[in-house]
């Protein structure tokens, strides 16, 4: 009997250790694929493959529990100063997919709580989902709150241009219940820091006229003075809006004169170009031009 036992128990210890060892190698193994899955879609020759390719990561590792392995390894490989095209890939997958990431992990409030690493911009999702809906200017004032908690933690996490891309998608889509032309600079304009401030203010430019959110049509692009007199007419009692207007003119510019840009690349010569925006950039007359240019510089060099 005893003998039966013990053997009893040498067969259930040995059960036991077979079944870890199947559960801990086949984690392994999923984890090593979804990471080889990321390699492989940014070695892609066509980056609307790429995209699509990450996107696809995305739903994959959301359904199967490994996100947040996909995520902390996405932060070694694509964030900007490590790699910008590994960046703008699976940054325009994170709009796209950006929605079933925010359910998946628990809503709005939970996403901007959890999404706390610049990888791949995907801190994104939450205020892209926000801006799906239509809110009073009290809600958004308080997505402002949280996106400023957030840059206390850590200052490089762009929320603050997030809720000036979400406050254009909200306003695009429904446009019958917004009726302050400048409603998108008065929630900027409730950010505590200066550089925040400025920061949403180019946001909105930015999805104007190069919409993140797949679901919004962009804007025809306009001439540089007929931008420019836009933001010159912004009300000055809205803290900093100009000066987020004029920062996203730099953005503009730099989809402006694309192919400039691109061949001035080619060529390691920017003085050409750089007289021509500091041209454009001078319609602002006033320390305005100033931040044109530096937005448009650090873009582009």
């Amino acid at each position: 009997m005893v003998k039966i036992r013990k053997k009893l128990f040498f067969l259930l210890v040995l059960f036991l250790l077979l079944f870890f060892f199947i559960f801990f190698s086949f984690d392994n193994k999923s984890k090593l694929d979804v990471i080889k899955r990321i390699d492989y879609c940014f070695n892609i020759d066509n980056i609307d493959f790429s995209i699509s390719c990450i996107e696809d990561v995305y739903k994959i590792s959301l359904n199967e529990g490994n996100f947040f392995k996909v995520y902390n390894y996405l932060q070694k490989v694509a964030i900007k100063d490590i790699n910008m095209k590994n960046f703008y890939i699976c940054h325009r997958a994170a709009h796209n997919s950006g929605a079933l990431i925010v359910e998946k992990l628990g809503g709005v409030d939970n996403s901007i709580k959890l999404l706390d690493k610049p990888a791949c911009g995907l801190l994104h999702a939450p205020y892209d989902y926000f801006g799906r809906g239509k809110h009073k200017f009290s809600d958004w004032v308080d997505l402002v709150k949280k996106c400023t908690n957030i840059r206390k933690i850590n200052y490089y996490l762009q929320c603050d241009d997030a809720v000036g891309h979400a406050v254009v998608q909200s306003i695009s889509k429904n446009k019958e219940f917004y009726d302050d032309y400048y409603f998108s600079y008065k929630v900027c304009a409730k950010f505590e820091d200066i550089k925040a401030r400025i920061n949403c203010g180019e946001g909105v430019i930015m999805e104007r006229f190069g919409p993140l959110d797949p679901n919004v049509t962009p804007e025809d692009f306009i001439t540089i003075k007929e931008l420019i007199n836009q933001c010159l007419l912004i009300p000055s009692n809205i803290l900093n809006a100009q000066e987020g207007c004029s920062y996203g003119v730099g953005w503009y510019l730099s989809m402006y004169y694309l192919d400039e840009v691109r061949e001035s690349h080619k060529n390691n010569d920017f003085k050409e170009l750089y007289n021509i925006i500091e041209k454009d950039c001078s319609i602002f007359q006033s320390k305005l031009s100033d931040l044109c240019i530096k937005r448009f510089k650090d873009l582009v060099t």
